[in-house]
């Protein structure tokens, strides 16, 4: 129920941010796109924190804007608290829209640094403090009178924090869920549970192949297709303004996603604002396109989101009918649009055309997210696989987990005898 809540409560926040940079039609399509999201859809459902990370940073982003937009430095005490608490919920996770903050604020503040001397060292102070608090609360009490910190073979949150859930998350290393107990060997076992995960198939397309391109390929391509048509029609909101932190934002999201082996497809949650944004934005800018050349973006980029569609979901059974269909529609509407673009006769037949063609690419990852909620098995781990890998004609659906625990009490009490233990 939180995590639902949280996913909620982000479309909200998301379509404050998109309104506050460019508008009121991009906040609603914006908050749409995040909407229907698949990925954060499906992670909306699941017990993981990172609907709260979304909820957190989408908080974040519009309280950043409007400290920018509006000249008022101080509010960036208020952002890094926010960022702060961001955190401790999920460490690094949440810090992957700083690089494009600080470019944004840097750039906008360029010719009036000096009043964001004083601003940025009492927000820095804020901002480290919050993020370390619980982290120095663990490390300060002693190891025998608290829980062991998980994932960490030191029994350190600062380990757990700045190793487990920092550097191995980026660096090309092997690929654990769990850190295995000392001594014992890696297995195959291990390999096929980091799959399971989402996990351990970094690479240039990793977004858009195999389940992640229905998951969140689509979504992603959608906000890259609006950062094109932004570049093209409105440089100075992305270069002068908040488009230079929504298009940064996106950017390292999707180099960190693609680059990280360790990267699940639930961290999608961390850039996933941006995505929503940026489709909203491109969306909106492609459809308000007029002329022989410009009139193309929009028709363009719905032919080639649909011709992705087709070849992502094939195979795919539960998708394939409504899928197919959804693009046979907008092909066709995609076909007149442009038409209309080079024939001005046809402009009345081109404003019926435009929204079916929009409508057609909003409906892949409705009719998506549509099955993540009400057909997809459930069951199996707490944090899921993706759950696209269940659509396949040749997957069987994930068993309940079941735990021995009359075995696992006998191997307790014989092992540490003087233990207590309860299973639930």
């Amino acid at each position: 129920l939180p995590m639902a809540l949280a996913g909620t409560a982000a479309v909200l926040l998301v379509f404050a941010g998109a309104k506050r940079s460019h508008g009121i039609g991009a906040g609603l399509v914006a908050a749409l796109v995040l909407a229907i999201f698949p990925e954060s859809v499906a992670t909306a459902r699941d017990s993981t924190m990172d609907a709260l990370v979304l909820a957190l940073v989408a908080a974040a982003a519009w309280l950043l804007v409007v400290a920018v937009e509006d000249r008022r430095p101080w509010l960036l005490v208020a952002w890094t608290a926010l960022m702060g608490i961001v955190f401790n919920v999920k460490f690094f996770e949440g810090f992957i829209l700083l690089p494009a903050a600080t470019v944004y604020v840097a750039w906008s503040w360029r010719d009036q640094w000096r009043v964001l001397v004083a601003p940025v060292l009492v927000a820095t102070a804020v901002g480290v403090a919050v993020s370390l608090a619980w982290v120095a609360f663990v490390e300060l009490t002693p190891a025998d009178d608290r829980p062991m910190v998980m994932n960490d073979q030191s029994n350190s949150e600062l380990g757990l924090a700045f190793r487990y859930n920092g550097l191995e998350r980026v660096l090309p290393s092997a690929v654990a869920i769990f850190v295995p107990v000392t001594g014992v060997p890696r297995t195959q076992g291990l390999v096929t549970a980091a799959l399971n995960y989402g996990v351990g198939d970094r690479g240039l397309f990793r977004l858009t192949q195999a389940s992640n391109g229905p998951l969140i390929g689509f979504g992603a391509l959608i906000a890259l297709g609006g950062l094109f048509v932004v570049a093209l029609r409105r440089r100075d909101w992305l270069l002068h303004g908040p488009g230079l932190f929504w298009a940064g934002w996106l950017i390292t999201g999707i180099v960190f996603f693609s680059a990280s082996n360790r990267a699940a497809a639930h961290y999608t949650e961390s850039y996933a604002p941006a995505i929503a944004v940026l489709a909203g934005v491109g969306i909106i800018e492609a459809w308000r396109a007029r002329g022989r050349l410009s009139g193309l973006l929009l028709p363009i980029g719905v032919a080639l989101l649909l011709g992705f569609a087709l070849f992502t979901y094939d195979e795919l059974p539960p998708f394939e009918t409504r899928i197919s269909a959804a693009a046979a529609v907008g092909l066709v509407a995609a076909f007149i649009l442009a038409l209309a673009t080079q024939l001005p006769p046809l402009a009345r037949v081109a404003s019926v055309a435009r929204p079916v063609a929009v409508a057609a690419i909003l409906v892949v990852p409705l009719v998506t997210s549509l099955w993540i909620t009400l057909d997809a098995p459930r069951g199996g781990q707490v944090t899921r696989p993706n759950p696209i890998d269940f659509a396949h004609a040749d997957v069987a659906p994930p068993r309940e987990r079941s735990v021995p625990a009359e075995a696992m009490a006998s191997h307790v009490g014989q092992t540490l005898p003087d233990a207590r233990y309860r299973f639930a």
